[in-house]
């Protein structure tokens, strides 16, 4: 529970031990709030992480290192919801950058995460340790509002990269300017569509 800085209403509803399979617990939560670190680093400075969940309801089941999550609240003052497992780190290692996770994220009008001057410190390294996010918003430099649907899964272990399963990207008004392209474009609207076979279609 530590490294999801659980706090807020969080109530057992069931707690089942088994000497061989070890302890599940199934948590209710309503207007809970948690926290992911990114790695060890924040893993004591829960408000220096980007990852910040508030007003959440729904439920977490434990299950040895295995999470099943099934949440809806807000990410950053945004509407998110959540659903599918993490799969927590082994020995020492903390952080997103040591869990697996697959994950359904549906988040609505979300600000872009950048890195440059105007991004905050969390924000920054969040962007700086996902390869695939940085390429993005260096390529496209899209700044405002999005909504996501994706479906996100990554391996377990230090330096594993996130796999956008599929899902869609949609334009809320951003704008951006593309690394080839001398102008920004703004008042954008429309999605990106990331197929499951690695394909990226524009609508």
């Amino acid at each position: 529970f530590k490294v999801l800085n659980l706090r807020g209403y969080v109530r057992p509803d069931a707690i089942q031990f088994d000497p061989e399979s070890g302890a599940k617990v199934t948590l209710s939560l309503r207007g809970a709030g948690l926290s992911l670190p990114l790695d060890e680093m924040e893993e004591a400075r829960s408000h220096d992480r980007y990852v910040q969940l508030s007003d959440l309801a729904g439920s977490l089941q434990f299950d040895g290192r295995t999470a099943r999550i099934d949440i809806a609240g807000r990410f950053r003052q945004c509407p998110i919801q959540l659903k599918g497992e993490l799969f927590l780190a082994a020995g020492q290692a903390m952080g997103l950058d040591a869990m697996g996770f697959d994950l359904e994220i549906k988040v609505e009008t979300v600000p872009m995460p950048r890195d440059d001057e105007n991004a905050d410190p969390a924000e920054f390294r969040f962007v700086q340790r996902w390869a695939r996010l940085k390429k993005m918003v260096e390529k496209y430099d899209i700044i405002g509002p999005v909504d996501l649907a994706l479906r996100l899964r990554k391996e377990p272990g230090p330096g594993e990269g996130v796999e956008i399963v599929s899902g869609t990207l949609a334009a809320r008004g951003a704008s951006a300017s593309y690394s080839q392209f001398p102008y920004r474009v703004h008042n954008l609207s429309g999605a990106v569509q990331f197929l499951p076979d690695g394909r990226i279609q524009l609508d």
